[in-house]
């Protein structure tokens, strides 16, 4: 019985192999032996394997229940904008990158080993109830716990919107949820991480450059005091006003002197007492007019035109150093309120979903595409065993 139901799909099989001519005709020699060997190879690498794997997928494989959510990172300061814009990169470039730092978290280590622990993942996914194939070896290193989780955590990133789309398969739909709220819970948790470690760095790089710029002007105001201290003059340009206004006084009294030196030298003798008393007068005029103008320029010592200089290059100093320390105020200022307006955080677009029923394994799709897979397979196996019948018989 088995041998004439073998030789009717042995018929059949070589049949419609004749007609794409790798089979031998029907009155060769061999033709009997070849159909049985291509009813076996049939059998055993389409049949067979198909049989194996519908019965896994229809009877055995355990059922995944899918979780999805949709999440985008979002900034306090553009809410209506999908950006984490962290001040490096321009707005669409930063949405890549902060949607993509997310998938990368998510995929991480890190984040399997924190959920294992608060979830029990490996308790879960190596449940001894669950098919030997699909679940996880009980003692499955870290590698291989990485690696099967994200075979049941897909992350996806919309290329236009920057929305992260976000799949869990669990055995259970419970389980599914709670997995997949999690990960957004500590997904968003990252996010706040990483926005407020770049605010804290900005801040402390402020603070160290407001710290500096005051301690410039400490510096540069102490300077101008030890130099008013040391000349015992608050400012060049008051004792110099002052000084002119002296000497205009002097030349005043010294020019009516002379004036009434000549007015007297028309009626009196030069001997006189009172020619002698003006001409002295008019030395001592003279002489205070020469040891002002000294104060001004300068003698052997530095006159208030070398203080000038110093004084200005000091009051410079104190000048530059307040504006500086002025502008890092105001850069602190700018960093605390950027950083109370640049929070970020995840925007949930769909809350992680409760399955209704398990969509893993689809068996239908499963069982129909290895169906003609293994056709395929078969296809090329005939195609090597009919070369080699060809080359062995020339």
């Amino acid at each position: 019985m088995n041998g004439q139901v073998l030789g009717r799909v042995s018929a059949a099989l070589n049949a419609g192999l004749e007609r794409f001519g790798l089979a031998q005709p029907a009155d060769s020699q061999g033709a009997r032996k070849a159909s049985f060997l291509i009813s076996w190879l049939y059998i055993g690498s389409m049949v067979v394997p198909l049989i194996l794997y519908s019965t896994y997928i229809g009877l055995i494989r355990s059922p995944g229940y899918i979780s999805e959510a949709e999440i985008v990172v979002q900034s306090d300061a553009s809410l209506g904008s999908a950006t984490l814009d962290l001040g490096l990169f321009s707005a669409s470039s930063g949405a890549v990158a902060d949607a993509l730092l997310i998938q990368e978290y998510i995929q991480s280590l890190t984040l399997l080993l924190l959920l294992d622990d608060e979830l029990k993942l490996r308790q879960h996914y190596s449940d001894a109830s669950k098919d030997p194939i699909s679940r996880l070896d009980s003692d499955a290193s870290r590698e291989a716990f990485l690696k099967f989780y994200n075979k049941r955590v897909q992350v996806r990133v919309d290329g236009s919107s920057y929305i992260i789309h976000l799949t869990v398969e669990a055995y259970s739909r419970e389980f599914a949820q709670a997995m997949a709220e999690r990960i957004v819970k500590e997904a968003d948790h990252f996010v706040n991480q990483i926005s407020q470690k770049i605010a804290r760095e900005q801040m402390t790089f402020v603070e160290h450059e407001l710290e500096k710029s005051n301690a410039r002007l400490h510096t540069a105001t102490a300077q101008l005091i030890e130099l008013q201290k040391k000349n015992e003059l608050l400012s060049p340009e008051t004792e110099s006003a002052t000084l002119s206004g002296i000497i205009a006084s002097l030349q005043a009294q010294l020019a009516g002197r002379r004036a009434q030196l000549s007015a007297s030298l028309g009626y009196i003798n030069e001997t006189a007492a009172e020619i002698v008393s003006q001409r002295t007068a008019i030395a001592a005029l003279e002489k205070q007019i020469v040891s002002e103008r000294a104060k001004q320029v300068g003698g052997d010592d530095k006159g208030l035109s070398d203080l000038y200089l110093d004084y200005q290059a000091a009051q410079t100093a104190v000048t530059v150093a307040s504006d500086s320390y002025q502008v890092g105020l105001r850069a602190l200022e700018a960093s605390r309120l950027a950083a109370s307006h640049n929070a970020k955080h995840l925007v949930q677009v769909s809350k992680a979903s409760l399955p209704d029923e398990a969509l893993v394994p689809a068996r239908l799709y499963s069982i129909v595409t290895a169906f003609f897979l293994l056709h395929l397979v078969f296809f090329i196996l005939t195609l090597i065993a009919a070369a080699i019948r060809d080359h062995r018989d020339a």
